[in-house]
């Protein structure tokens, strides 16, 4: 057993030790960072070797003379912004009168779109064998006209009358008037001339109380017919008449063609214009061969003349005209919708008497 080491050598041992120790540390601080150098690196990757083309190895092509740039033209200046010119303001339309509410019209009046329905049109019907046969000879006019009618609307009562009064061989003047109990009279005045054609309507006015309320002007000399309340102008048709010489004219047609008339087939027809501004254009069908009687209760021969309405706002017309007391209207019926209440007028006084060369019955 080796002797134990005494004190004193202890502490030189470890005096020695501590000694290297710091020695060693120095030596590490001074000698760290060239230690570095001396670490392993890995060596970088050796770099690829490109060949070397010289240009004397490659021929290159000669280049191509480049064009000039072609001039561009200027784009043009923008043509001057002109505002268009401001539309002109629509003048104003005249406002037509205002028509009093109308009671008992004789023919009937519908609005403008149902006029147009009744309108003769190249889709319309042609015009028939007797509108043909009548054209070609004159009309002739009866005598003076002076009819009494007793008038019955619904609950209410009352009385017509049809004055017909030629002034000479070319004029005449025409009334129509209707009165109803607790309603307003009407009338219409018809004057203008008489022709081969018939009735020649020159103006047509409807009175209200004795007045002056609307009227129909017939411009023949420029083949037009204008409106006292209504701006419309409408193009004058041959034959055309007026909302009171059409009772007249009706009955001038059928004098005309009645001898050779066949019950269901035979029709009349005539342009009529009312005052407020319509061209309807009636078309009358012969129904049938009645007879009436008149207020003594003696039998009268009469034609009945129906024309059908064509719209749902337009009237059914019938007339009876006397065969052998110048065709006469010996009763009138106006039927319109919606109420389809009708108006209905029979003859009562001044019935006409019978004509010489009144066509006999066939």
């Amino acid at each position: 057993m080796p002797p134990r080491p005494t004190p004193a050598l202890r502490r030189r041992r470890l005096a020695l030790a501590a000694l290297t120790a710091l020695v060693l540390a120095l030596h590490g601080w001074v000698l760290g960072p060239a230690w570095q150098i001396f670490q392993a690196r890995q060596a970088p990757a050796p770099s690829r070797a490109l060949p070397v083309v010289t240009l004397s190895q490659v021929a290159l092509p000669a280049p191509s003379p480049t064009p000039p740039p072609r001039p561009v033209a200027p784009p043009p200046p923008p043509a001057p912004q002109v505002p268009p010119p401001p539309e002109p303001a629509p003048a104003p339309r005249p406002e037509p009168a205002p028509m009093p509410e109308e009671t008992v019209p004789p023919p009937p009046d519908r609005p403008r779109q149902e006029a147009d329905l009744d309108r003769p049109s190249e889709a319309g019907p042609p015009p028939s064998a007797d509108d043909e046969a009548h054209a070609l000879q004159p009309l002739v006019s009866p005598a003076t006209w002076l009819v009494d009618y007793t008038a019955v609307k619904g609950s209410a009562s009352g009385r017509a009358q049809l004055d017909w009064q030629p002034l000479n061989d070319q004029q005449y003047r025409l009334t129509w008037r209707i009165e109803l109990a607790g309603r307003e009279p009407l009338a219409w005045q018809s004057q203008g001339h008489v022709g081969p054609a018939g009735l020649m309507p020159d103006r047509m006015v409807e009175q209200r109380q004795g007045r002056d309320q609307a009227a129909v002007n017939f411009q023949r000399d420029k083949g037009l017919v204008s409106f006292s309340g209504p701006s419309t102008t409408l193009p004058l048709p041959p034959g055309a008449q007026d909302r009171a010489s059409w009772l007249l004219q009706l009955p001038m047609l059928a004098a005309a063609v009645q001898a050779h008339w066949t019950p269901g087939r035979s029709t009349l027809s005539l342009p009529v214009f009312t005052t407020r501004g319509e061209d309807q254009f009636w078309r009358f069908a012969l129904e049938a061969e009645e007879t009436l009687s008149d207020a003594a209760g003696a039998p009268l021969r009469a034609w009945r003349l129906v024309r059908e309405p064509l719209g749902p706002y337009d009237s059914r017309v019938e007339v009876w005209l006397a065969r052998d007391h110048g065709l006469v209207p010996l009763r009138l019926r106006f039927t319109t919708p919606p109420q389809n209440e009708p108006l209905e007028l029979r003859l009562s006084d001044g019935l006409p008497p019978v004509e010489p060369g009144t066509p006999a019955a066939p």
